[in-house]
C-alpha cells in the first residue's frame, strides 16, 4: 500500500513539474523597452540591398562605425564584433549586428561583401552597410549622432 502511495505522489509531482515548465515556456516574453528611436536611414549593404532603419526595428541591433582600409580601431571593432556574434549565434539570441562604414566613396557594396567574408560575418545575423555615392560624411556624422543619441535613451 505505501508503494502505490509513493508512485502516485512521485507521478502526480511529476505531472505538476511537468505542467510548471510547459506554462514557463508558454509564457509570453515580455516587451523590449524602446531606448530611442533609429533616424531615417538611406543606406545600402553588403549585397546592395536597400538598409533603412526598419531593418533595425522589433530586435537588439549592435551598431560599430568603419572603414575597411582603417589599420589603428576598426580591425579591433571588427573582431570584437565577431566575437559577439559567435557568442550570439552560441545563445541563439536574435540580436542583430551591424557595421556602418564612413567612407561610402571606397567602401562600396562589393569592398563590404570581401571585408565581411574575410571577417567570417554571418548574413543572416550581421549586415555590413554604406552610404550612396551621393552620400556626404557630414551625413554620416549626423547619423552617428543621432545613434549616440537613441543610445543615450533619448527619443
Amino acid at each position: 500500500m505505501s508503494i502505490v502511495r509513493i508512485g502516485v505522489t512521485a507521478g502526480g509531482l511529476a505531472i505538476a513539474t511537468g505542467l510548471a515548465l510547459l506554462a514557463r515556456a508558454m509564457r509570453p516574453a515580455p516587451r523590449m523597452p524602446v531606448y530611442g528611436h533609429v533616424p531615417p536611414l538611406a543606406l545600402v549593404d553588403e549585397a546592395s540591398r536597400p538598409f533603412t532603419a526598419d531593418a533595425m526595428k522589433g530586435h537588439v541591433t549592435v551598431v560599430d562605425f568603419i572603414f575597411t582600409h582603417c589599420t589603428a580601431s576598426c580591425p579591433r571593432l571588427t573582431a570584437r564584433m565577431r566575437e559577439l556574434q559567435d557568442r550570439l549565434a552560441r545563445e541563439r539570441s536574435g540580436a542583430h549586428l551591424v557595421s556602418i562604414s564612413v567612407d561610402p566613396d571606397n567602401d562600396t557594396p562589393e569592398v563590404l561583401a570581401r571585408y565581411a567574408a574575410g571577417a567570417h560575418a554571418d548574413p543572416a545575423r550581421w549586415s555590413f552597410v554604406t552610404g550612396s555615392p551621393t552620400t556626404s560624411s557630414e551625413e554620416l556624422e549626423v547619423l552617428w549622432r543621432d545613434l549616440r543619441r537613441a543610445e543615450r535613451g533619448a527619443s
